[in-house]
């Protein structure tokens, strides 16, 4: 029914950024805080159903962050075995070059003497 798609509001929750700012705000006081007193004045069930939420998204957050790392390193881990791949490359092109020997300004040839 699209009127009723029309009264919803989608919202978006930015899951990380409510994870590192709960795991970085610790309150050291006692003196309950107006969102501690609401949420005390709630029912045990309305109460359960906001823990399990908020469970939810802090769970949502951990999971996107622990993703997003896994393939941070797995990029890295790809960009450091090309960059390997690519030096031992040049190094082979070296030694091949190495081995032909130089061309001086004069157009004659200098092969180094092999060891």
């Amino acid at each position: 029914n699209n009127s009723t798609n029309r009264n919803h509001k989608q919202y978006k929750i930015d899951t990380e950024t409510l994870l590192r700012t709960s795991l970085r705000t610790t309150s050291t006081s006692t003196t309950p805080t107006s969102a501690e007193t609401w949420f005390e004045s709630q029912s045990p069930t309305h109460q359960s159903a906001m823990e399990e939420g908020l469970s939810s998204l802090l769970y949502n957050g951990i999971v996107l962050a622990a993703q997003r790392s896994y393939d941070t390193v797995v990029k890295q881990a790809q960009v450091q075995q090309e960059e390997k791949k690519k030096k031992k490359k040049r190094e082979e092109q070296q030694l091949k070059e190495k081995e032909k020997g130089v061309t001086m300004a004069s157009g004659k040839k200098f092969t180094p003497p092999n060891n």
